[in-house]
């Protein structure tokens, strides 16, 4: 299982994950915790909190994945810290997940792979329905000139 492998043992890509983040500290903590179960871990990982109440703290413990708290001084919404969060990232690829969703283990490995795969594609759009946990994937350019979301196509 994914879970057990030492944080030592498995792979890194160069992605930065951005988890934009507001007075939800139970979820974000759940959230950051899929993160860190993936499969292949990324390069780092970039909290951004907008204005909560209180402040959101890092974990005490360290973590196998640099972690980086940028702060909004006022409430910006989630648009703009995921602005933040892009900005601060030290890395090519971005991964973003919102502070009150979770990640199958195998979630960056399945988009690294394809992104490896696809040097044509820019944006690709994952998600996973069922108890599968496996992600569907369509590079962006599939969603051009569509109104519906991607899980309703």
């Amino acid at each position: 299982m994914v879970n057990d492998l030492p944080a030592a043992s498995r792979t890194r890509v160069g992605v930065s994950v951005i988890i934009p983040s507001h007075n939800r500290p139970a979820l974000l903590k759940e959230a950051l915790s899929s993160v860190l179960a993936q499969a292949v871990l990324p390069a780092e990982i970039i909290i951004v909190d907008d204005a909560s109440d209180p402040l959101v703290s890092l974990p005490a413990s360290r973590n196998a994945v640099p972690l980086r708290l940028p702060h909004h001084e006022q409430t910006r919404g989630g648009a703009a810290a995921k602005n933040t969060g892009a900005k601060a990232a030290q890395h090519g690829l971005l991964a973003f997940l919102d502070d009150d969703g979770l990640w199958a283990p195998t979630y960056l490995e399945h988009a690294s792979a394809q992104l490896a795969r696809r040097a044509d594609i820019d944006v690709l759009f994952m998600w996973s329905t069922g108890s599968s946990g496996i992600p569907k994937i369509r590079p962006a350019e599939l969603f051009a000139g569509h109104e519906q979301s991607p899980g309703q196509g």
